[in-house]
């Protein structure tokens, strides 16, 4: 299935195409793959980043890539989806470093893990809403058929 959010993002901005481009390219890692960051200093790797050093984007992904894959795993995601997410939070993560928007580097790891489910339900929110066709018919095999739908929903409603 086609991502939902690669063209909402990649519009204009140099961070996102980067992001797309590299990071979708990761591999998927487990939920546990490792330590999570410390309270590690971020100030001079979004200060180098800020002056358009990709070395220093790939060292901030590298510091909090666990913590994203972690965070996405409490998710219901497919593996295109994971890495769609995962590229877009970095996505968002170096458009705030472009934009000098990054106040107290120490609490990045808390605003990356946030912006990594709000990215994710918003994955969620978009595939609820939009379904691909070869998606319906596995739902239609999951239904029972129409007119037992429709005598269970007027009892539903006769019930209330």
């Amino acid at each position: 299935m086609a991502s939902l959010l690669e063209p909402r993002r990649l519009e204009g901005s140099a961070s996102c195409s980067f992001a797309f481009t590299t990071l979708r390219a990761m591999p998927v890692e487990s939920d546990d793959a490792g330590d999570l960051p410390d309270r590690r200093d971020f100030v001079e790797l979004i200060r180098r980043a800020q002056g358009g050093d990709q070395e220093a984007k790939l060292e901030l992904v590298d510091e909090l890539k666990r913590l994203v894959w972690r965070t996405l795993g409490d998710f219901r995601l497919s593996n295109e989806d994971r890495q769609d997410t995962f590229a877009t939070t970095f996505c968002r993560l170096f458009e705030q470093i472009e934009a000098d928007r990054i106040r107290d580097p120490k609490r990045l790891p808390g605003w990356v893990a946030t912006t990594a489910r709000n990215e994710a339900r918003t994955l969620l929110r978009l595939r609820g809403r939009f379904l691909a066709v070869e998606d319906l018919a596995d739902r239609e095999d999951d239904l029972p058929p129409a007119d037992e739908r429709v005598l269970h929903r007027e009892l539903g409603v006769a019930l209330h």
